[in-house]
């Protein structure tokens, strides 16, 4: 049986956020499959506010960026995965945030395998 190691990465660090944002790169090129975790501890608003989360990879080191998947509108606090397969070398996550006032408080870490 291989041996795997297993990497915790924060991608996007806890905090409130209320307009459209990227964060920084980060080299994933030692990781095979990971698991995205997105945690929402807050949200206020109204127009229905929703967070998406995309995650973006990159097979040039980050000059050309693709979609590689995104959750769906997510509107209340709680805890959503996202598995990970075949992206690039380095991954960044973007963040689209909808409604009238809205805030988001999230975070989102990457745990992977190599």
């Amino acid at each position: 049986m291989p041996y795997y190691s297993t990497r915790s990465i924060t991608l996007v660090s806890s905090s409130a956020r209320t307009a459209n944002g990227v964060s920084s790169a980060y080299s994933v090129a030692d990781i095979i499959e990971g698991r995205v975790y997105i945690s929402i501890t807050a949200t206020s608003g109204s127009g229905a506010p929703t967070l998406t989360i995309i995650v973006q990879d990159s097979d040039d080191g980050g000059t050309t960026w693709y979609t590689h998947t995104a959750s769906s509108g997510l509107t209340a606090t709680g805890q959503t995965p996202l598995n990970l397969t075949n992206f690039g070398k380095t991954i960044r996550i973007s963040w689209t945030i909808t409604g009238t006032s809205p805030s988001f408080t999230f975070s989102v870490v990457m745990v992977g395998k190599g």
